[in-house]
């Protein structure tokens, strides 16, 4: 199990892939590595952008024996890593946390006790919401279990989610209408999503660039316009992607 994988080479691998299941296989790849074995992507409301209807497990490498189960038991429509990641919550999580955020019915704390039981371990969630309130998500498990995932790791792998998902639907999109629109950004809205792909805040890009946190929250909402996106990292993501910026 490798520390850290290299993004960019991600980025361009993923990229390449002509299907979803050449995708997936990527991720799937790249995911091992920091001992994730088992993913899952679930589009959680139908998404009449790409004309795709709602699915758990879209694609996935979860034991087929506990998918089955899943599906038999109804579980779709009790289980709490679902109903979080449809919430307003737009960040990674750990499926443990449910339970100090939550108060979790039996038949909840059983969907996520028989999950560890089938051998997904350490379960980490990534909501994806687009526009139009459009949800997808995307699950990561071990195996093995023993994962340990520091606050870098776990931006890694959310940044990991959210670039599956633009390529996911540029690929569905394939046929419909094969032009990529890369919208124009100044060399200020560069700055900004180069110093927000660092992690830093709008206070602390305001005082690197000697201006205002307002204008900073101006030229996000600018780049979140162009980018047609509505959140940080995903506008981070995408413009890798379309090869806007250039991380330092």
């Amino acid at each position: 199990m490798n520390d850290y994988i290299d993004f960019c080479s991600y980025v361009e691998t993923s990229n390449k892939a002509q299907t979803p299941d050449e995708l997936f296989e990527c991720l799937d790849s790249y995911s091992s590595q920091l001992g994730l074995n088992r993913v899952l992507f679930s589009l959680m409301t139908d998404h009449p952008s790409i004309n795709q209807q709602a699915g758990h497990g879209v694609v996935r490498s979860y034991p087929e024996d506990w998918m089955a189960y899943y599906f038999e038991k109804g579980y779709e429509n009790i289980d709490p890593v679902r109903r979080y990641v449809t919430s307003w919550y737009d960040g990674p999580f750990f499926w443990d946390q449910l339970e100090h955020v939550y108060r979790l019915s039996k038949k909840e704390k059983q969907v996520l006790d028989e999950a560890r039981e089938a051998g997904l371990l350490d379960g980490i969630a990534v909501p994806l919401h687009g526009l139009g309130g459009e949800v997808a998500g995307m699950g990561f498990a071990s195996s093995d279990g023993g994962v340990e995932l520091d606050k870098n790791k776990l931006s890694l792998i959310n940044a990991m989610a959210h670039q599956f998902n633009l390529v996911y639907r540029s690929i569905i999109s394939q046929g419909k209408d094969t032009r990529i629109s890369v919208p124009r950004i100044t060399h200020r809205e560069k700055e900004v999503l180069n110093w927000v792909a660092t992690g830093k805040s709008n206070w602390e890009i305001a005082k690197i660039l000697s201006v205002s946190e307002h204008t900073v929250d101006f030229h996000l909402r600018n780049i979140f316009r162009k980018l047609q996106v509505n959140s940080r990292i995903t506008a981070v993501v995408k413009a890798i992607r379309l090869n806007l910026i250039t991380p330092f």
